[in-house]
């Protein structure tokens, strides 16, 4: 598996990861405007976009008004211990009418005790969403903990 799909995550059957040091997004995003990635990622931080793929559009449209807030729900959990994720995104990623976007951009802080039990493939890793309309979780596989470690410095 090439290191950028040790970068992909799905949880569920439409919610996708895709996890990124502020290097990765830039290499990743070559040609597009950055502004909405911090400049200032720190070491202790894991950042990713979660995006809600869905092929058919009237689907996609319909779990779209479902999942408000979901960015919010995330959270990576090691031995059960959660670390929510923090949206990065300075608006509202909902709508007024209630429908969400597709797109959510997130970070998950670590204090350096969380680092090194990542980095522990003796501790179970798990990346969830905790919504009231998609709550799944998926363990994190040791080759993808393996890259995203290297995120830490």
């Amino acid at each position: 598996m090439s290191a950028n799909n040790n970068r992909r995550v799905k949880v569920g059957p439409f919610a996708i990861f895709i996890f990124g040091s502020e290097k990765v997004v830039e290499a990743r995003m070559a040609g597009q405007a950055r502004a909405s990635w911090p400049p200032n990622l720190r070491g202790g931080e894991l950042v990713a976009t979660l995006t809600i793929e869905i092929d058919d559009p009237k689907r996609r449209e319909r779990e779209l008004y479902r999942l408000a807030g979901l960015g919010e729900a995330a959270y990576i959990a090691l031995n059960q211990e959660r670390i929510p994720a923090t949206p990065m995104d300075n608006g509202e990623r909902t709508m007024q009418d209630g429908k969400t976007s597709s797109v959510h951009r997130v970070r998950f802080r670590f204090i350096p005790e969380q680092i090194e039990k990542f980095r522990m493939l003796s501790v179970e890793a798990v990346l969830g969403l905790a919504h009231p309309a998609y709550s799944h979780m998926t363990a994190i596989m040791p080759d993808v903990r393996a890259e995203l470690a290297r995120d830490f410095g």
